[in-house]
């Protein structure tokens, strides 16, 4: 992978996403207020019990988020949930990694962003 030069970053996820990059400075992405999602519906409902309990229980379809709302363009890219970028397999969709934890396990920032790709 070269260095590519980005113009512009749309943060497609529900929290602004902060970068602790090699220097130690912060970069923040702003969310952008759009939230990329995979539209959900609820098929089934039902119980299971255990140790006594009853627990509801649903079954989901997922569909397909609508990636062709998002154009392509040059310079910029797009930060998503890992699971879009995972079944949509665009190669200007990136997704936070090598994630920072505070003492209680709250993600507070990544290192990198990474591209999904999917195998064979």
């Amino acid at each position: 992978m070269s260095n590519e030069k980005v113009k512009e970053i749309v943060n497609l996820t529900p929290h602004d996403v902060v970068l602790v990059l090699g220097n130690g400075r912060k970069l923040t992405i702003q969310r952008s207020g759009n939230v990329l999602r995979l539209p959900e519906t609820v098929k089934n409902t039902a119980d299971i019990e255990y140790q006594g309990e009853k627990i509801p229980v649903v079954d989901k379809e997922l569909g397909l988020a609508d990636a062709s709302l998002l154009p392509r363009v040059d310079g910029r890219i797009y930060i998503v949930p890992i699971v879009i970028a995972q079944l949509l397999n665009r190669d200007d969709f990136y997704v936070p990694d090598d994630l920072i934890r505070d003492d209680k396990g709250t993600v507070i920032g990544a290192r990198r962003l990474a591209r999904v790709k999917r195998g064979n």
